[in-house]
């Protein structure tokens, strides 16, 4: 497709190319930095040969993913979840209607987490960060979906995706706080046949789409590899959000988020008005740099190294092929040819008296030097002390010469760098928990929640918990002053490994009695039947007269 020139631009596309040159501006340039930071985790280390000849080995330690992979896994090993709490009354007053406003929305949060699949969502994101710098996701209403089939006559449903730093675009790209954001830009590629329906739905008087070659700043060398075709090609396009201020029903000025959505050279739609008040991406880095809103990465960090440990592996492996072997020197007056098959004899023309040793021999190549061993091992251990993955996060510490206090210790130490991530990445789902709100009280008006609820069995007398659904009136949310508060359990194996070791010291000194035990082992340790066994031993308990028996779990 021939390169159109500015005049051909929308208004939103020239804002978009701006961004795109603002991004190559950087030192050094973001969209290079991305491209050999993914290619380097996933394993494709050798592309450029690293100034290597082709003869050369091209073997892969790959560092950078041991550690990613392993720092992710310890701050995503817990469920998170997330509840609305209300900023004017008190939580504890159950009978609050705005608690209750609280929790049903609450239970609609938990909810929506599920179907996003929220914990495969914040490894991805986590992952994102790691390799890229920045974490972002991108929320719209969905207008022809039937989220409860046929059992509710309800359309339309928030929805959840993950989206590159590369493919958004801030009105002031030296600020990474969104809502402050003149306006805020999501790139997408779709293809042509999808775009040419949408846009004439929204624009009859379009010329027909056709594919372009807009995807050179897409993250990763996959990114820049698409089907071709009239009609299997793809189309780039921008959503651009803005916020407008308005007056509400009553003549109060509020703000509004405006959308747009364009391809290079026409609007599919523009300046379309929405009952949100906050732009729907929420964004947040791995390590946070001055004046600019994308992030460090941690692979960045680690790429340099990687590298040399990639070329002295490389060099020493060539070294070995080329001089492992000694090679055979004889004295050709004598030996007519020479033979390396196994078992094979080597007819000699010799003179008498002559030493048959004096005939033949092997050079003995020069030996490679320890230091080059010991630097590769030197530089490999000092970047995963500086970065913080040590032994003791990546399990890595023999538990016969270690205690298991000492190792929880070391485990907490090593999570300390995490701290600023998960914090960020928290902070993020607190920004989606806002969003959700938003975009609800906005769009969903009235409909079913599924609600848990605590109530008693008539048979057995026991409190349980049962799922029903609720009509609620999403429209209140709109009106009420709230806050998100996002909670994770223990970040680390160690952490559960230490605090089931407590309740078994507690259980060995008959601190607790074997039902309370039972109630507090984690449950990731998977008791089988674990509520039936509380049970039956309260009952035995109960019919003796007596605390349970107090003895080691089984």
């Amino acid at each position: 497709m021939p390169k159109m020139n500015s005049e051909d631009f929308t208004k939103d596309w020239e804002k978009f190319e701006r961004g795109k040159n603002w991004n190559r501006r950087l030192t050094p340039d973001y969209y290079e930095t991305v491209n050999v930071n993914w290619e380097m985790y996933n394993g494709n280390q050798w592309i450029n040969a690293q100034g290597l000849s082709d003869e050369f080995p091209q073997p892969v330690f790959n560092i950078i993913k041991r550690a990613i992979v392993f720092f992710i896994s310890s701050m995503t090993s817990s469920a998170i979840t997330a509840e609305y709490a209300t900023l004017l009354m008190r939580d504890d007053d159950y009978e609050d209607p705005d608690v209750i406003t609280m929790n049903i929305a609450s239970a609609a949060l938990k909810n929506f987490f599920s179907q996003v699949k929220v914990n495969m969502l914040a490894r991805d994101l986590l992952t994102d960060a790691a390799v890229s710098g920045d974490m972002a996701t991108h929320m719209w209403f969905e207008n022809d979906c039937r989220p409860y089939g046929k059992l509710f006559d309800v359309k339309g449903e928030i929805k959840l995706e993950t989206i590159d730093g590369n493919n958004l675009y801030l009105g002031n790209p030296n600020s990474r706080d969104i809502q402050s954001q003149p306006y805020v830009m999501v790139y997408g590629r779709g293809l042509v046949e999808d775009i040419q329906k949408e846009m004439k739905k929204w624009n009859k008087q379009a010329s027909p789409v056709a594919p372009d070659s807009q995807y050179e700043e897409q993250a990763s060398l996959a990114g820049k590899i698409e089907i071709e075709g009239d009609r299997d090609g793809k189309v780039g396009y921008i959503i651009t959000y803005k916020k407008k201020r308005v007056k509400d029903e009553d003549g109060e000025p509020k703000t509004i988020i405006t959308m747009s959505k364009s391809i290079q050279d026409n609007y599919i739609y523009e300046d379309i008005k929405t009952p949100m008040t906050l732009y729907p991406v929420a964004f947040n880095n791995w390590e946070h740099q001055k004046n600019q809103y994308h992030g460090r990465a941690l692979c960045t960090d680690i790429v340099p190294n990687q590298i040399f440990v990639n070329r002295m592996f490389a060099m020493a492996m060539y070294h070995l092929m080329m001089a492992a072997f000694p090679k055979a020197v004889y004295d050709k007056n004598m030996i007519a040819g020479w033979s390396n098959a196994v078992g094979s004899s080597i007819g000699v023309d010799r003179t008498p008296n002559e030493n048959i040793f004096n005939v033949a021999g092997y050079l003995q190549p020069a030996s490679m030097s320890p230091q080059i061993t010991e630097l590769i091992d030197m530089t490999i251990k000092y970047t995963k002390e500086m970065i913080g993955a040590n032994d003791a996060l990546l399990g890595d510490i023999n538990p016969e010469q270690a205690s298991g206090a000492a190792i929880n210790v070391t485990a907490r130490q090593s999570g300390v760098p995490l701290e600023g991530p998960k914090s960020n990445l928290y902070e993020l789902f607190s920004d989606i928990g806002m969003i959700f709100s938003d975009m609800a009280g906005g769009y969903y008006g009235e409909r079913p929640v599924v609600f848990e609820t605590e109530q008693m069995n008539p048979e057995t007398g026991e409190m349980g918990t049962v799922k029903q659904f609720v009509q609620f009136d999403f429209s209140k949310l709109q009106d009420m002053r709230y806050n998100v508060n996002v909670d994770v359990g223990a970040t680390t194996y160690w952490d559960e490994t230490a605090s089931q070791a407590r309740l078994d010291n507690f259980l060995a000194q008959g601190v607790l009695d074997f039902a309370d035990y039972l109630e507090a082992t984690p449950e990731s340790y998977s008791i089988p039947n674990k509520q039936e066994l509380i049970k039956k031993v309260k009952e035995r308990a109960s019919l003796q007269g007596q605390q349970p028996p107090i003895q080691p779990p089984i």
